[in-house]
């Protein structure tokens, strides 16, 4: 993922229990960052995997709903994640979910990834990210339309990607 515009690595191993819970990530970059860029990562990553939500209102809550109990015993202790500090890949899944099927929008998704992400290699592996909106700001929408069979959303994808580059749109 982009983590304050770095492409970094990440390997997750979890060392705890739900309720003694410890994530240890390995990160991999390309260049060592400078010490206060390496601090903004791992703030990044600590929001970003959600280690600094404070859930205990919410088990509060579930534990006493007839449904919201069952998710908390079958799941607790699970978070929800974002992409880091661009909107970007959020916004792009939006795009491409309009509309279609889920197979059909997963096909999408994958071509995006595959013709525009980055690529990564790291830890024995190759993983290819969400393209950054500076690698979509500059095509054609009907080469992109055909390219990856995104139709009508070609245009939006293109047109948000541009705000984002040159406008100076916030991405956080």
């Amino acid at each position: 993922m982009h983590l304050d515009n770095t492409l970094v690595g990440l390997k997750f191993t979890s060392n705890g229990a739900p309720n003694n819970p410890c994530v240890t990530a390995k990160m991999f970059l390309e260049n060592k960052p400078a010490e206060e860029k390496l601090v903004k990562i791992k703030k990044a990553l600590i929001h970003c995997i959600g280690a600094d939500d404070d859930l205990s209102e919410f088990y509060t809550l579930a534990k006493e709903d007839p449904i919201l109990k069952y998710v908390v015993d079958d799941l607790y202790g699970m978070h929800t994640t974002s992409s880091g500090d661009n909107v970007f890949p959020d916004a792009l899944l939006a795009i491409l979910l309009q509309m279609a099927p889920l197979k059909r929008s997963n096909e999408m998704m994958d071509c995006m990834i595959k013709k525009y992400g980055q690529a990564s290699e790291f830890d024995g592996k190759t993983i290819k990210v969400w393209p950054l909106p500076q690698s979509l700001a500059d095509i054609d929408p009907q080469m992109l339309a055909k390219e990856c069979k995104v139709g009508y959303r070609a245009k939006s994808i293109v047109k948000l990607a541009a705000k984002l580059t040159f406008e100076g749109f916030p991405t956080s």
